[in-house]
């Protein structure tokens, strides 16, 4: 496996990793309805808000390194 293409698995398996913590944070949103949710609001609709907007961003490689 060349180099590029082990730097492409591994920002493959980041975004992966960050979907999955990012699903577990929203499911504690009072909105979700999730039994674990926490009722002092850990996410409110605009932090979900944003942090679908980053979700997406990276998953479409908008963001770069600054």
């Amino acid at each position: 496996m060349t180099a590029k293409a082990a730097a492409r698995e591994q920002i493959a398996v980041q975004r992966y990793i960050f979907l999955f913590w990012a699903s577990k944070l929203l499911a504690l949103s009072p909105a979700s309805g999730h039994p674990s949710a926490s009722p002092s609001g850990l996410a409110t609709p605009d932090a979900n808000a944003r942090l679908w907007r980053t979700i997406t961003a990276i998953l479409d490689g908008t963001i770069r390194k600054r």
